[in-house]
Formats: structure tokens, C-alpha cells, sequence
């Protein structure tokens, strides 16, 4: 098992850090330096800058249309979310194995290659997921050359956790740089300024096309000789050859082919026979917007439930028919489009399972720069956990006039109406009313329940389990929520996404697969990456899974762990620094996870135990000590076999 320790002590001296953090004097505005700084200087209440230059337009533009026609693409990124817009930042630098990935000069072992990527929208989004960043993430950004992606978007340094449980509260600070000798800091921020300032990165690559377009299918080659991988589960339909796409809104009935780098003599041939692809057997289905937007007339007013609302992936039925329909062809085609992706569907049978809903909206507060006086969070700059109510509650800063409240909703149906706000309202209740902070007493309830009162759109999203599945698909790589999906309680997901971008980077180098077009060596450096990215992905997965189903306990036994979980916690030392590190993406060892998840079933155990008063009553406690460590076997073994699947 010691092979599943990653080793990303590479880069740890590029984490943020107390005191070298290389950014700290841009967290709170002030800065100009970065595309997305406001001219007025203050960044934590201003509007990002929507500049849309260097966005290829083929529908309105005629010459960006040739210029699609005349390139030959390499790569084709599908969405440009965090994953996507950073994986085709490094791919495009070819130097993932630096701190630096900026250089973009050709040499005979680092081929310049053409990057395609498309997103529906690029202006920016709002949403309530992707708002906080752990140091492991932070490296991962550094490594595809991403570090200065914070500058002047208002983004506030995360230093830590702070767990509440029963009106007694634990610091789990980030572990601490052994290179610097300052902790590691996290960061949170508005995923939409986060996300403009990795897209303008890419916008200003030289070797990134950034169209503005919507994938409605993957296309194949008809081929029933073709191998699907060692097990030759392709069906025998061919590799993935590119992406069909249309205009935002509009429904094309003409078709023109676009083909990238489809001869390996670098000719450019008529098009093979081509299909489209909306699920597992080839077959078209109605796409997922049809059902996504009938649910959401259902919802009520005051709920805005986000569904289907990556633009990359809102494919819709339109009656108009005055655009055309256009098929873009590259050697690989990598598939970003998050959580609600549609093409997931070919990659495995699999589905997400739906384990909760958060209900998000944001606590407003006087500004807290250069004083935390007006902060209404016991540790400022920490992110919250609170665990006293039925289901956890997370609190971070986005801003340093703004603090997200995300209330975990168990189960697979969301209330609605006054039925919400009443579940609401019940968890204001366990909120801590007044509390000693680092700078004086807070009332964290009181701005809780101001913040819900003046709230007239309440945010709500799905939290689901995907486990990992190997790629076999010649021609497509997955990543990112399309591929593997975990509970956000540990605000993990970036971090598993962003080291995929990188180990995809490393495997694809041109010094290792020269050739795209080799569809056998892509499914070997898959199979590499299937194993490679194992050990983070493991811990963060698990831990997060876990970690939920302690939190939200619904019985009396998982009570009992939860509660000897935060009684470890409360050990300090080591009971803290490695849970730590595990939570922040800088401790990738499994064996570490599975150590400390089952220590704190034997502190349950002993808990129980030691309240023994006499024979009969010790039996009984006996019984109970089984159920909960069955308890602890049943929560962390069936995790352990989803993600040790070949």
C-alpha cells in the first residue's frame, strides 16, 4: 500500500503561506495588476470585468468561422469551468513538471500544441459551488501555471477550520510548511470572479482558441473493428473523433465538418462516417434539459434550484433553424463538463447518487479589511462547521463583505416553500447565539437569521457520490466532476480536479505521447492516471463521504461517532495536524485516513464502555459497541471498494 502515498512535496514550497503567501497583499483589492481588477480599486465589492475579447465566435463572426476552418487542433476541452479552463491552460504550456508554465517556446522535447476550448457562456456565472480552495488545490494551480489567478478578484485567505458541536468549538489550523515554517493557507472567493480570471488566462494564451459555442453531441468513427481499451468494451463503435456543435439557442439543420489533424500525414481527408453519441449504446435521447426544466416549473418561487445549468452541456430543442450545425475534429477530446454532465453516459453506466441538498445564501457584513471587527464568524478567515442541528452547516467568506451560509438538506427531496424556510429556521436555532471571538463577542444566530429574513432567493444544489471509473474510450479523456464526484463538506473537489489536469499534463507530455492520434498509448497513460491519481483522490473522496455520514447522523450510533470524532478533534497534536492534512489535499496517504476514521470508533467504543455500571448493563453497552464499529466497517469499506475498483 505504500505505493498509494502520492508525493507532492514538489511543489509544497509553492503553497500559500503565512507570510510568503504570494499574493497576500492583492486578497482584499488594491490591486490593478490583474485582468479582472476593477479601476476602482476596491476588489471586495466590485464587478469582475467581463471583457470577452479573444472569444471566437462562429456564428456571428464569419472570420472567426475561417479561422476555425484553417487550424488544426490538437486538443478539444469541452467547458470551461475550473477544471476545464486549467487543464487547457497546462496542456497548452506543455511544461506540467515546473512551478512555471508560461513559457509557450517550442523545442524538439516540448511540442507546441493547439488547444480548443468551448464553453456556451463566457460571461460570469452565479453559483453557489466551487467558492473555497484547499492548499492542495492552490499547488495544483501553481504546477499548470495558474498562481497569480487570485490577484484582484477580492479572494480571502483560508487558514483553517473552525468545528462546533454542543457549544464547545475545535481549531484545525493547515498544516505547517516544513520548507517555511508557516502554516499553508487555503483560499475562498466568488467562483464567478475566480473563474473569469482563470478564463482570461486562457484568453490570453496564444495557443488556446476560446469559442463560445454549445456541444449538443461527441461524434465517433463507424469502425466495429476498433479495440475499446485492454477489455474491448467500446462496443467495437469507434474512437471519439471531436464535438458537434451549434449556437447558443439555436437548433442548426446544416452541417459543416471541421476537420483537425485528421490525417497522420497532416492532409486533410473528407470526414469518416460519423454518429453521434448521447448514451452508452449510441442511441440519441432526449437531452437532459428537457427534463431539468419541467422539474424546475415545479419548484417554488423562492428556490433556485441549480440543475442542468452548466451552459457547456444545455443542450435544448429549438424550433429555429437559421444557423449551422458545425463538427469539429482533434485527436483527443477531453470531457469538462461538471456535475450535471451528459456525456458522462458513454464513459460508464454508472449515475450519481443524490445524498443531500445545500441551501445557499450570504451573510453581509461591514467591510473587514485591515479589522475582522465587524465579522460575524467566531474565527474570521477560517471555514465553519457547525454541528449541533440535524445536518451540518458550513460558513466561509467570499469576500471581505461577504460570508456564504450553505445548509445541508439530508435525502433526496428538498422541501419546498414555507416547508424550507421552516427547516431554515429551526437550524438558526442551533446556531451559537453569542460567542467570544478572536475580537470580541460575536452573535453568529443573530447574522444567521438577519441574513435568512432579508434573503429573497434562496440558492439550493444536489451534493451526489460518482465514484471513479477507468477511461477506456479511444479518443476521449473525462475529468473533473464528469468523471468522480464527492460530498462538498470538505471542499475537495477542486483540489481532485486540478491534480487531474496536472497528471493528465505530465502523462500527455509531447516528450511521452508525441502522437494524439495513438489511441493506445492514450489508453495506457489513462490506465497510469486510473492508479496515479489514487492516493489523493482516495483520501479526499472517502473523507468526504465519511465524514457526511458522520455529521448527518441519522441514528444512534452514527451519533455516537460523530461525537467521538470531535471529542478526538479536541486531543489536539496529532489527532489534528494529520485529519488535517488529509483535509487539505497535503497528506495523500489512504493508510493515514484509514487509521484515524478507525481510532475514533474505538473512542466511541471506549466512550461506551466506560459508562458501564454493572454486569447486565455492561453486556448491553457491549451490544452497542459492536453496532458501532459494524458502523465504522459499513461507512468505510464499501468507500474503500468503489475506489479500488481496476
Amino acid at each position: 500500500m505504500s505505493c498509494l502515498t502520492q508525493d507532492i512535496s514538489a511543489v509544497d514550497g509553492h503553497g500559500i503561506n503565512e507570510g510568503t503567501n504570494p499574493w497576500s497583499d492583492l486578497l482584499f483589492s488594491k490591486s490593478s495588476s490583474s485582468p479582472l481588477s476593477s479601476s476602482s480599486g476596491n476588489n471586495s465589492n466590485s464587478n469582475v470585468d467581463h471583457n470577452n475579447r479573444n472569444i471566437v465566435t462562429p456564428y456571428t463572426n464569419p472570420d472567426h468561422k475561417n479561422l476555425l476552418l484553417n487550424t488544426n487542433f490538437d486538443i478539444i476541452i469541452i467547458g470551461a469551468g475550473p477544471v476545464g479552463a486549467a487543464l487547457a491552460h497546462g496542456l497548452a504550456c506543455s511544461v506540467p513538471n515546473t512551478t512555471s508554465l508560461s513559457s509557450s517556446t517550442s523545442t524538439s522535447g516540448n511540442k507546441r500544441r493547439k488547444i480548443l476550448l468551448i464553453e456556451q457562456s463566457w460571461s460570469e456565472p452565479d453559483r453557489i459551488v466551487g467558492e473555497l480552495m484547499q492548499p492542495g488545490g492552490y499547488q495544483a494551480l501553481c504546477r499548470l501555471g495558474l498562481a497569480d489567478v487570485f490577484r484582484g478578484i477580492g479572494a480571502v485567505p483560508a487558514k483553517g477550520y473552525y468545528v462546533e458541536y454542543k457549544g464547545r468549538g475545535v481549531y484545525i489550523p493547515y498544516n505547517i510548511n516544513k520548507k517555511t515554517n508557516k502554516r499553508f493557507r487555503g483560499v475562498s472567493f466568488h467562483h464567478g470572479r475566480f473563474l473569469q480570471s482563470l478564463r482570461a488566462a486562457c484568453r490570453e494564451h496564444p495557443d488556446i482558441t476560446c469559442v463560445e459555442a454549445k456541444v449538443v453531441d461527441l461524434v465517433r468513427e463507424q469502425n466495429d473493428d476498433c479495440e475499446g481499451g485492454e477489455r474491448g468494451d467500446f462496443n467495437g463503435k469507434g474512437r471519439i473523433l471531436g464535438v458537434k456543435i451549434k449556437p447558443t439557442g439555436k437548433s442548426p439543420t446544416n452541417t459543416t465538418t471541421i476537420v483537425a489533424n485528421a490525417d497522420a500525414t497532416g492532409m486533410v481527408k473528407p470526414s469518416p462516417p460519423l454518429s453521434s453519441i448521447s448514451g452508452p449504446d449510441g442511441k440519441n435521447e432526449k437531452d437532459d434539459d428537457d427534463d431539468e426544466e419541467e422539474e424546475e416549473e415545479e419548484e417554488e418561487d423562492m428556490i433556485d434550484q441549480e440543475k442542468a445549468d452548466n451552459p457547456t452541456t444545455a443542450a435544448t430543442n429549438s424550433d429555429n433553424s437559421d444557423q449551422d450545425e458545425m463538427i469539429l475534429l482533434a485527436p483527443l477530446t477531453c470531457v469538462c463538463d461538471g456535475i450535471f454532465s451528459k456525456f458522462r453516459k458513454i464513459h460508464t453506466k454508472q449515475s450519481p447518487n443524490l445524498r443531500s441538498h445545500f441551501i445557499g445564501f450570504v451573510m453581509k457584513h461591514e467591510s473587514t479589511i485591515g479589522t475582522q471587527q465587524g465579522n460575524p464568524l467566531i474565527m474570521p478567515q477560517h471555514g465553519h462547521v457547525l454541528l449541533s442541528g440535524r445536518a451540518p452547516v458550513l460558513m466561509y467568506q467570499m469576500s471581505d463583505t461577504e460570508t456564504r451560509v450553505l445548509v445541508d438538506v439530508p435525502g433526496t427531496q428538498l422541501p419546498k416553500g414555507q416547508e424550507l424556510r421552516s427547516y431554515l429556521e429551526k437550524i438558526g436555532e442551533t446556531i451559537p447565539d453569542e460567542s467570544q471571538s478572536e475580537h470580541g463577542v460575536v452573535s453568529l444566530r443573530k447574522a444567521y437569521i438577519d441574513a435568512l429574513n432579508s434573503t429573497k432567493r434562496i440558492r439550493a444544489i444536489g451534493n451526489s457520490f460518482f465514484p471513479p471509473t477507468r477511461m477506456r474510450i479511444p479518443g476521449a479523456v473525462f475529468l473533473g466532476d464528469a468523471l468522480n464526484q464527492r460530498h462538498p463538506l470538505t471542499g475537495g473537489g477542486m483540489t481532485v480536479g486540478l491534480w487531474d489536469a496536472v497528471q493528465v499534463c505530465e502523462l500527455l507530455h509531447p516528450s511521452k505521447v508525441p502522437d494524439l492520434k495513438d489511441s493506445k498509448q492514450i489508453l495506457k497513460a489513462m490506465a497510469k492516471l486510473h492508479w496515479k491519481r489514487k492516493p489523493l483522490t482516495m483520501v479526499i473522496n472517502i473523507l468526504a463521504m465519511a465524514l457526511y455520514s458522520l455529521f448527518a447522523a441519522d441514528s444512534p450510533v452514527l451519533e455516537s461517532l460523530r461525537e467521538a470524532c470531535f471529542e478526538y478533534f479536541l486531543k489536539g497534536g496529532k489527532c489534528v495536524d494529520e485529519p488535517s492534512g488529509l483535509l487539505s489535499g497535503l497528506l495523500p496517504n489512504p493508510l493515514v485516513l484509514l487509521y484515524h476514521f478507525f481510532v475514533v470508533a474505538f473512542v466511541a467504543i471506549q466512550s461506551e464502555l466506560s459508562q458501564t455500571t454493572d454486569v447486565i448493563d455492561f453486556f448491553k453497552r457491549l451490544k452497542v459497541a459492536f453496532d458501532t464499529l459494524w458502523a465504522a466497517v459499513c461507512i468505510f469499506l464499501p468507500l474503500l471498494w468503489c475506489e479500488l475498483q481496476p
